[in-house]
């Protein structure tokens, strides 16, 4: 099952065993990589070659207002352009292991555009979510460097993501 390997590379990097990498940023040391941090942890654990999540799910953009350019991706595309895709699950059911958590709501770029977050639910029966992020937007989280371990009941959803078994993109 995907979210059962992409939860175990999220549990792995929870303990420090695997640092995901993104061109020249430490996505366990610096906040603000919620999506690249997602992306590394997914490919891991489903074996996609590096940038794959983007071009096998990253399908439509929000309307951008003056700010990045239109190259970087935002959580806020991937949680349309995934749940367009039909791999949402109802929020009362997202509590599989691996399923991917997003807010579209959090996060607003210096233009007032929000860019979202997402986080991986690590385990389902503790209620633990895995992301990036900076410790003083987590209290009530358990933080080393940007990894935090926030109490599901603390983190809002505004979608949540399946990623389906399928053959690795090449």
């Amino acid at each position: 099952m995907s979210g059962q390997r992409i939860a175990t590379v999220a549990r792995a990097v929870a303990a420090g065993r695997v640092t995901p990498k993104a061109e020249k940023v430490d996505l366990t040391r610096e906040p603000g990589w919620c999506l690249a941090f997602v992306r590394r942890i997914v490919e891991l654990g489903l074996e996609y070659p590096d940038g794959a999540f983007y071009a096998r799910f990253g399908t439509e953009r929000v309307e951008r207002a003056p700010g990045p350019p239109g190259g970087a991706w935002w959580a806020r595309d991937l949680e349309r352009s995934m749940r367009n895709a039909g791999l949402a699950v109802p929020l009362d059911d997202a509590g599989q292991d691996g399923d991917l958590l997003f807010n579209w709501k959090a996060a607003p770029s210096a233009h007032g555009v929000y860019i979202g977050h997402v986080g991986i639910l690590l385990d389902a029966k503790a209620g633990l979510v895995l992301e990036n992020v900076d410790a003083r937007y987590r209290r009530f989280s358990l933080t080393r460097g940007a990894v935090a371990l926030t109490p599901r009941e603390r983190f809002p959803v505004t979608t949540a993501i399946r990623i389906p078994e399928s053959p690795s993109p090449s």
